[in-house]
């Protein structure tokens, strides 16, 4: 139990590892007991432990048909990141980098030792030559005002699993350093190396069909606290495309990012629409003297047709009202095609024209 004037020790206890190591890959249920410092029982703790085969980064083969390619990162979890504030918690961002390509996250306010950063944005291209011989570099930041933000670790991981495992989801662990070269926490990052994807080729027979709107994250490159501070109440998100529009209501307090889950918008749409259509986003947020507009957006839906009835995600980039990058959208959609209405076969005499139905 972490306080004010130390640790104190809760429980401790031991586990044998036998039973994880009967079954490679393996999700294990590990039961301990815990015992206090006078050896009374204090809890119990279940752990859930995989063993798994060692891979070496010479044991990964890149596909040989592997050219070019999307690297995208999608998740970030830290754990147990030096804290770098004398009083209270830090806020961590996250910057990547591969040769001259940099990205970095938003910024978690008050997130203290562990943070997680989901539905992110960050892609970027990535041909053979880069896969080989570049790595993955992460420095994670405590973004600071009124001074300058301090660095809370760095590390750097080989990209060559991803190039071996196209087109899934990988597991890349990052162990981080501070400055002085000691450990200051720990990174997963949930990434994929996509095969570039062909442009919509919709079926013959499509003609109308259901673009469902399913979820929506925002991403803002630096602290606003537009939505639950600093005068500000909840806000509209407000979506367009044809005769299409809606506006989703952005919740008070939740924060300057945030995702909106299990959303149920359909967007009728045609061949046209999926070719060469856009998708608008206007974000909002109610403020007490006047309405404020943070970002817009304009978003291509051609890639929303090159997988039907699949979740897809769409990505845009947020401007404000002077035309300047602000952030990001990442918007999930799922296309269906509408059935056409045939026509039914009729079985008249020939001749018929009109009568009576009694």
């Amino acid at each position: 139990n972490k306080n004010t004037v130390g640790e104190t020790v809760v429980g401790m206890g031991e586990v044998s590892l036998r039973r994880a190591s009967s079954k490679l890959n393996t999700i294990t249920e590990l039961s301990v007991d815990l015992k206090n410092s006078k050896g009374k029982s204090a809890g119990r703790v279940v752990l859930y432990a995989e063993l798994q085969k060692e891979v070496k980064e010479s044991d990964w083969v890149i596909d040989s048909n592997f050219k070019f390619g999307i690297f995208k990162v999608m998740e970030i979890s830290a754990f147990g990141l030096k804290n770098t504030e004398l009083i209270g918690k830090q806020d961590p961002y996250v910057v990547l980098s591969i040769g001259d390509w940099t990205e970095k996250t938003f910024t978690i306010n008050e997130a203290g030792d562990d943070a997680s950063w989901k539905f992110l944005p960050i892609q970027c291209d990535m041909d053979r030559q880069v896969l080989e011989s570049s790595v993955l570099d992460v420095k994670v930041w405590d973004e600071n005002s009124g001074r300058a933000d301090a660095l809370i670790g760095s590390g750097s991981v080989s990209l060559l699993s991803c190039g071996a495992q196209l087109d899934k989801v990988v597991e890349l662990r990052v162990k981080l350093v501070d400055e002085k070269g000691q450990p200051s926490g720990r990174m997963v990052i949930n990434c994929s190396l996509c095969s570039i994807e062909k442009e919509a080729e919709l079926p013959a027979t499509f003609e109308n069909g259901l673009m469902h709107v399913k979820r929506i994250s925002v991403i803002f490159n630096k602290q606003r606290n537009w939505f639950g501070s600093n005068g500000g109440g909840a806000g509209v998100l407000r979506l367009s495309c044809g005769d299409f529009a809606a506006n989703v209501v952005v919740e008070n307090n939740v924060g300057e990012n945030f995702t909106l889950n299990y959303l149920d918008y359909k967007i009728p749409v045609d061949v046209k629409a999926i070719k060469v259509g856009l998708l608008g986003v206007e974000i909002i947020s109610k403020q007490i003297l006047q309405d404020k507009l943070l970002g817009v957006a304009s978003i291509e839906l051609k890639r929303a047709g090159s997988k039907l009835n699949n979740d897809v995600e769409l990505i845009g980039e947020l401007r404000t009202s002077a035309n300047d990058s602000c952030g990001k959208i990442v918007i999930q959609v799922n296309l269906s095609p509408v059935a056409a209405l045939s026509r039914p076969v009729l079985d008249l005499p020939p001749g018929f024209t009109v009568g009576m139905v009694t």
